[in-house]
């Protein structure tokens, strides 16, 4: 189960022309000097293709509640029903004795099924699985005017799961502790536009669970799939039968209240926990600019270069490089 330590390391970073979608670029004029001017903005779409291996130490961390729901549920659920404040667990416990409260995790253990347990660590993989590679689709820009100093605009836009055979792409919009945009200062050294370091951080866990909840969503998405294999119903009828000598525990609408809370909390904290494993790239890089027509105004870009460091939350960073070479104009 542990298939997916995550390292994310560059396999190809380039975008693919499709000539039924635009006329091919004319290949690029390279002036013997930097442009005095830029025709533009001018604009290129950037692929950032991220493959996972161990970047991150612990992988387990990405969906920590997903691993001990699969490991120790009735523990997990307990802690989860108290985090979520279901009314019912404190109902409960104020029915029960302290005997009686120490041997609830132990009895909800043995109330969730083996293939349950099976299922909820299939989940934990698919989230797992869906990072181990995917597609940052980006652009950057260039503002036209004088080229002695230009203004450059890095930005993160969608963020795309189909390598890993999910077909789901999400439109990046900005959350806390995100920045999906940078503006960075560039300089010319011929025809090659020096862009200065600059750092971007995309909610990548977050969107991998998305991308998984949107592959099942005919089953409820990850909420409705850990309900049907959590069985609440019939938890609640196992674990009110339990006894300690003449004392048994009953009630057996409150524990259905606490599992249906708890497996609601598992899923919204599910889902907190993978988004708190932020994606961070730091970049500096170059990129060519074209000069068609010879009269030094920069009119396109072509053939850039990213060189980067990438990171999960707080695991070490790993150098990267990723090129790209897709001049979309403006």
């Amino acid at each position: 189960m542990r298939l997916f330590a995550l390292l994310f390391a560059v396999a190809a970073c380039t975008t693919e022309h499709d000539p039924d979608l635009t006329p091919p670029l004319d290949p690029p004029s390279v002036p013997d000097e930097h442009p005095v001017a830029l025709q533009g903005p001018l604009a290129v779409h950037d692929h950032l293709v991220l493959a996972l291996d161990d970047l991150v130490a612990d992988p387990q961390a990405l969906t920590q509640y997903l691993h001990d729901y699969a490991n120790a549920p009735g523990a997990t659920m307990l802690a989860a029903a108290d985090a979520a404040h279901v009314p019912a667990l404190a109902t409960l416990r104020a029915q029960l004795s302290p005997g009686l409260q120490t041997s609830l995790p132990g009895w909800f253990d043995e109330s969730v099924t083996a293939l349950s347990r099976l299922g909820v660590a299939g989940l934990e993989t698919g989230v797992a699985h869906a990072l181990k590679k995917f597609d940052l689709v980006g652009e950057l820009r260039v503002d036209g005017g004088d080229a002695d100093n230009p203004h450059v605009q890095h930005a993160v836009t969608s963020i795309d799961f189909t390598p890993m055979g999910y077909p789901q792409t999400f439109d990046l919009v900005a959350g806390d502790d995100e920045t999906l945009t940078a503006e960075t200062d560039g300089s010319f050294s011929g025809s090659s536009l020096s862009m200065s370091e600059h750092t971007l951080v995309v909610d990548a866990g977050g969107y991998a669970w998305d991308a998984v909840d949107a592959q099942i969503a005919d089953r409820g998405g990850i909420r409705g799939m850990l309900s049907d294999l959590t069985m609440c119903n019939l938890v609640a009828l196992s674990v009110a039968t339990k006894c300690n000598g003449n004392e048994c525990v009953g009630h057996a609408d409150l524990i259905q209240a606490i599992c249906e809370g708890a497996v609601n909390e598992i899923a919204d904290g599910g889902r907190e926990q993978a988004a708190a494993l932020k994606l961070k790239l730091v970049l500096a890089g170059t990129v060519g600019v074209d000069d068609q027509n010879r009269d030094q105004i920069g009119d396109g870009l072509f053939a850039g270069t990213w060189n980067a460091t990438v990171s999960v939350g707080e695991n070490a960073p790993a150098p990267m490089t990723f090129r790209f070479d897709s001049n979309v104009g403006d």
